[in-house]
């Protein structure tokens, strides 16, 4: 295990996630402290960080040592009036409009260029559930046999920006909907099913059970047929870890090597996320 000196790191479980204590994220940060975050977040995937209490600003700011921030100024088609562009505060179930977090996903995996990173800070919980689920995509691939893993290696997912649940919604919300989502790209970009990651070339997963539609060198009957598999795979506890929110807690998550969800369960109360996110340079590749 590493030695951390400016920090202290405890596992979430054995697979990923880690707690991180002796630090506030309000200030600034030194590179020996900052290059320890770091190198933790390539260990453990995604970071927790308890007892926080970040302004926009400082979210921003600690976003911005990871990279350059995602502007957010149009939010499900919509340009966003009065508010910061690299900034959301969501509130679970509250936009019809909104795509269900409550199935494992890839932030943006209908983009070029997905996402690298996401940093939730909890503004507000419920009593009662709402915790988020992450799984590690390098293990996904990892504990998959050999002959699946050669298969998989060689096959392209479609991601389109229109999951299944909104294009159900276009039917449920009627003429307003429809017109919302018309104002969206519906085309779907190609990623590898399996991608190198560029910082740590390590093999992982890259699927979205959200957003991808279909495999592309597969009939729509095998297309299905894997997808499920590799669905029911993912959701193994031993690839998983699940985080239970506080007010002022921080998650920080690679959105390159893990897949993440709202745990679906009845929400006692409100639920809002201060959200940033880091951009990346490099689309998914073999």
């Amino acid at each position: 295990m590493t030695n951390y000196k400016h920090i202290q790191v405890q596992p979430l479980t054995g697979c990923l996630g880690a707690e991180i204590s002796n630090i506030d994220l309000s200030g600034p940060l030194d590179k020996e402290t900052f290059a320890e975050i770091k190198h933790a977040w390539f260990e453990h995937l995604v970071l927790f960080f308890r007892g926080q209490s970040l302004t926009p600003e400082a979210q921003k700011q600690f976003g911005e040592y990871f990279g350059e921030l995602k502007n957010e100024g149009k939010l499900f088609g919509r340009a966003r009036k009065d508010a910061d562009p690299y900034v959301l505060t969501p509130e679970t179930g509250k936009n019809p409009y909104a795509p269900s977090t409550e199935v494992l996903h890839i932030d943006h995996s209908y983009a070029e260029i997905p996402n690298m990173a996401t940093i939730l800070q909890a503004n507000a919980i419920p009593n009662s559930g709402g915790d988020t689920l992450w799984v590690n995509c390098y293990a996904a691939f990892e504990s998959l046999s050999e002959p699946m893993q050669r298969f998989i290696e060689g096959l392209t997912g479609y991601f389109p920006s229109l999951d299944r649940d909104r294009l159900n919604q276009t039917v449920i919300l009627g003429p307003d909907a429809m017109q919302l989502f018309k104002l969206e790209k519906t085309e779907a970009v190609e990623h590898p099913l399996v991608h190198i990651h560029p910082e740590t070339g390590k093999k992982a997963l890259f699927v979205d059970f959200l957003r991808m539609w279909s495999i592309k060198e597969l009939s729509q009957d095998e297309s299905r047929t894997l997808i499920a598999f590799l669905e029911a795979h993912c959701a193994q506890p031993e690839l998983q870890c699940r985080f239970h929110w506080e007010v002022g807690s921080i998650a920080i998550w690679d959105n390159r090597c893990t897949l993440h969800k709202l745990v679906k369960d009845k929400l006692s109360g409100r639920r809002i996320m201060q959200t940033v996110r880091v951009e990346d340079t490099k689309r998914p590749a073999r």
